[in-house]
């Protein structure tokens, strides 16, 4: 299954998200890591930023090392390699399904396909270090139920 993990800049929240995911699959009983393929993209994001210096920090207490991580901006071709498109925001999601129609059924936003709905997951960029662990915090326990459902 091939998922992709959706914000707008793609250097806080989707990497964040991604690299939460791959450590949930892989901790997860009974689930082969080897099934999976996780990506993240930003809607309106620069090819080849790293990630903010707070999200490397924020995942590095949670064991997860961002320091390689470089944004990539969306594409039809991710949209259509993709089994599963979560977004972190409800105007994410409309972006997505008028951009790229043909996803519109597998497009969702993470915290409504998580059983979390009408949250929306906060944008920490340009934020303090609190912020930046709210929003992993955040993640996280959507993320526990995501993997539950796939």
């Amino acid at each position: 299954m091939n998922i992709l993990l959706l914000c707008s800049g793609n250097t806080c929240r989707s990497p964040m998200a991604q690299a939460l995911l791959l450590q949930a699959i892989s901790e997860q009983p009974g689930m082969n890591k080897n099934d999976f393929t996780v990506e993240s993209a930003g809607l309106w994001a620069q090819t080849g930023f790293p990630a903010s210096p707070e999200a490397v920090k924020v995942m590095s207490e949670y064991g997860l090392d961002l320091s390689a991580h470089r944004s990539r901006a969306m594409s039809k071709d991710l949209a259509r390699q993709a089994d599963l498109i979560l977004t972190m925001t409800r105007s994410g999601l409309e972006e997505v399904q008028q951009r790229y129609p043909f996803a519109r059924d597998k497009s969702f936003t993470l915290a409504d396909y998580a059983g979390f709905a009408q949250e929306e997951i906060i944008d920490p960029f340009g934020s303090d270090l609190p912020t930046y662990r709210q929003t992993a915090q955040q993640l996280r326990k959507m993320i526990h139920e995501l993997v539950k459902k796939l």
